[in-house]
Parts: C-alpha cells; structure tokens; sequence
C-alpha cells in the first residue's frame, strides 16, 4: 500500500462526515494537533484507513528531517496507515537535487513501517530528484485545485508530468474539497471543475478542506458522485502508444518517440503555473 485507499479527505482541524451513503476510504489527519488521536479514532470508526501529515511550512529543504520524525512519531502513536510528506516552497538552487534525494531516501526507508506518499503543486521544483531516489515503495499526489487554470487540457498535462516521475499506479490526486477560486463557491462551478479532473488509475482522491469549517454537504455529495463514475482511460503520456505524436499515431513524425517529447511537456509544467 503506497497510496491512501478511495475517496478520502483531509481533516484540517475536525472530522468531516461522508456524504450520506459514501464511506471515506481514507482520513488524513494533521499530526501537528492536540487532538490528533482523536480525530484518528474518529475516521478508524467510520472505516477509514488513517494517514498522517503536516501544512507545508514544516518541509522546507532545512526542516523537512525533522517535520519526518515529527510525523512518524504521530503515525506510530495512531497506529497509523500511513503517512504524507507536504514539500512545497523554499526548494530553489542546490538544495533541489541535494535535499530531493535525500528526502527521497528517507521516505523509502519510512515506507518499511507503513505507506507513504508525498504531495505537492504539480510544477514542485524537487519532484524528479525526489521520486527518483524514493524506488517503487513510495507514491506521489499532485495537487490540481485549479488556482491558476481552469482547464482539461492543462489539467492532464500536470498529472501526467506526476505519472512519468512516480508511475501511473502510485499517482494519486488531490483535489479542492473547498472554493480555492471563486468559480468553485457554486455547485455548477464545482462539477464543472470536477469534470476536467483527469481520474487517476490508483483511484486514490484526497479533497483537501478549508481550516474552520466543514465543506457543504452538497459539495461532498457532488464529490462523490464524480469518483463513484470510475476512473476514465488512462491519461496518455506524450509518446505513449496512441497519444499524439507517438510512433504509429496519427501525425506522428518520424523519430518522434516518447523521450523528447515527455521532456518537453514537463518543461512546458514546470515553466507554467503552480496548480
């Protein structure tokens, strides 16, 4: 297990009841709060694999060690599933490469006690060196909140640049449990959003909530809805068989194989917006 199992939700700083008729497959609980074992015991009740994490400031490339241990120690006392690395910003310069592997390392060596995955906005700076150094026993969650595009087109385009770093079965999604743009305050907003949201194999979708309120039943029911369609058909890498541009596809050019042009959608994420 690399992954949190189905349709689950970040529990900022309470429990979030399902939709009626839905059990959550997985709870993320902040291992940064009083009242973590708590809320652990809460999402165990209702069925739910437990996973622990922390809020980004915590995996700076100078205090992602110790925000680790921190949240091992938490995973340990909940007999956790589990747990979530959250890198996001600081990751410039030298420590990229540097700190990503070493974070990719600790991460593999956490994963002989439990799951573990990391997630974080789709252009993070450290998600190659990191990936590459974590081996198969560690799974990543790319973040598409829609904060700087709206689209399907650039929506695929992040999860696939996740895909060709962890593998299509260890990538998971996260996904705006709350109103991240002022589009999504409204239910036609929120399903439209829904709908351009590549389905990942894994099957794996954390919403991600608003700290001090729950999300609106009728977004977690619209949540719902969307996951319980199933996952669509895999999102074609660039070069893949059958994408555009791939050996044998329509248009394709010769010697166009897949290295060249991976390389040149995830430059195109990584030189675009964040998430």
């Amino acid at each position: 297990m690399t992954l949190p199992a189905g349709l689950g939700v970040y529990l900022r700083d309470r429990y979030v009841m399902p939709p009626d008729g839905v059990r959550w497959g997985h709870c993320l609980v902040n291992a940064r709060r009083a009242d973590r074992l708590d809320l652990a015991a809460q999402a165990r009740a209702g069925g739910a694999q437990v996973w622990m994490y922390t809020t980004p400031e915590g995996w700076q490339p100078s205090s992602w060690r110790a925000e680790l241990e921190r949240v091992q120690r938490a995973a340990a006392d909940a007999r956790a599933d589990g747990i979530m690395a959250n890198p996001e910003s600081g990751w410039t310069g030298g420590a990229v490469q540097r700190e990503g592997t070493a974070l990719g390392q600790a991460l593999a060596a956490a994963s002989l006690e439990r799951g573990v995955a990391l997630t974080s906005y789709p252009a993070w700076a450290g998600l190659a060196s990191t990936a590459a150094a974590s081996g198969s026993a560690v799974s990543g969650q790319v973040q598409i909140y829609g904060r700087s595009a709206m689209d399907a087109e650039t929506f695929a385009r992040w999860y696939a640049s996740w895909v060709a770093a962890w593998g299509e079965p260890r990538t998971g999604l996260a996904v705006a449990g709350w109103p991240s743009v002022p589009a999504l305050e409204q239910r036609a907003g929120f399903a439209r959003y829904l709908s351009m949201l590549p389905r990942p194999l894994s099957r794996s979708v954390s919403a991600w909530t608003a700290a001090g309120s729950s999300p609106a039943p009728w977004r977690l029911s619209e949540l719902a809805a969307w996951y319980a369609t199933g996952p669509g058909p895999a999102t074609p890498l660039p070069g893949a068989p059958g994408a555009p541009g791939a050996p044998g596809a329509p248009g394709a050019r010769p010697g166009g194989g897949m290295g060249v042009l991976a390389l040149l959608a995830l430059l195109a994420v990584l030189l675009g917006s964040r998430r």
